[in-house]
Formats: C-alpha cells, structure tokens, sequence
C-alpha cells in the first residue's frame, strides 16, 4: 500500500508505508516512477536503497539498505549492502544477527518467525529461540506473525493445528488446510480449519465456535 507524502517531504523518497510508531519506511532513488497525482511515486530501477525518516520528513536512518521491512515493536527487519539481515532498532542499531537463518519476518507478540532450510520457528528480541525449528510451515492472517490473542496456525507432518506463544499446540496438528476470515467482530469465526469433510471453526482466542 502506498501513502501520499507531506508536501513538505522531497520527492528523491518514495515507498511510504506506514505511520506506526512514528517511522516512516522509504526508498531513495534518482529513477522514481510516477503512478499518480502529486506526489505518489514508486521505486523504478534495481539500486534503490531503503532508510528511514519521521513524520516531518527528517531522515532518521540512512537509506543504505537494500531492503527493508517497516517498524514493529521497535525493530525492523533490514539486509545490508552485503546481504546480511539484521533487526535494528530506532537508532540503527543492528541489534539482532540473523546469520545462520534463510528468512526472517517482523515482530509481533515479542517474538518473530524465523526459517532455516524447510523449518519454522520463532526468535525473541534477544535473538534467542524461542520456539524451536520445528515446524514445517506457520500461516497468520498478517504475514508470519501470531495475531493479538497470541495464537497462530502451524503444520507439523503437513498438518495444521493452532500453536501458543510458547510454541504449544492448543488446537492439535490434524487439519490439511487453514483459511482466515477477515471479520473482527468479537466472537466472529476468525479461523477455520479443513480436513477432507470436516471443519473446525474457531473464534481470534482459537476457541471452538463450530465444528462440521
């Protein structure tokens, strides 16, 4: 999604996604592509660096990352010119290493999912694992990341069930497929759950609200 910059923010920046936490992602780049009235653009051409600015538009980290994710519990996930990840917090900082894993995601719930060859697991804001690599995929409705109630689909031997934050199933590994909703109302089905012809419906808390 695409933000419309404050005038008063120089076009060399495009890529403005999110306002949380008072830090605005951008791209910098002398190729911007116009896609609309003024003043939306869009990165066009393969050396685009991505840093940082607030919402006055002072840069508050370089634009020196080849990639970079928004802010998320005061982290965001960045790869360096050299193509190592790091999470940095709002200095810059690099504060977490990600070498050793192919993939990571960002913060949510004080933890984030991490992937090692074909397995899944999730890493504190220290670095350490958390929860072990032992899954065989992980599935929120937002990316990897567990939802507000702090719950979120995992598979095991290709089956899905629903895991806690300390990595415990509280809906067993035994569906084939997961499916979110997008109806936040309370008690709404949040989450349902497939096996052949058998469906299990759960609310965000991942308590049972049908069962087919």
């Amino acid at each position: 999604m695409f933000y419309d910059f404050p005038h008063h923010i120089q076009v060399r920046y495009a890529h403005i996604f999110d306002e949380k936490e008072n830090m605005l992602r951008v791209a910098q780049s002398n190729n911007l592509y116009k896609v609309g009235g003024f003043p939306s653009y869009i990165v066009k051409g393969m050396w685009d660096r991505y840093g940082f600015i607030d919402t006055s538009g002072n840069e508050i980290i370089a634009a020196n990352y080849l990639f970079a994710n928004d802010f998320s519990e005061g982290l965001a996930l960045v790869e360096t010119i050299s193509f190592q990840n790091y999470f940095i917090d709002k200095t810059g900082q690099q504060v977490i290493n990600l070498h050793g894993y192919d993939r990571a995601y960002s913060f949510c719930q004080g933890l984030a999912c991490v992937v090692k060859g074909t397995k899944y697991g999730f890493i504190d804001k220290t670095g350490k694992l958390a929860i072990p690599l032992s899954f065989d995929h992980v599935f929120g409705r937002f990316e990897y990341q567990f939802n507000d109630a702090g719950n979120i689909a995992a598979a095991v031997n290709q089956k899905y069930g629903i895991i806690d934050t300390n990595g415990r199933f509280i809906i067993q590994p035994d569906y084939d497929i997961p499916r979110y909703t997008y109806d936040d109302t309370p008690g709404a089905i949040y989450i349902n759950l497939y096996k052949s012809d058998k469906q299990l419906s759960l609310d965000k808390q991942a308590n049972i609200i049908a069962e087919k």
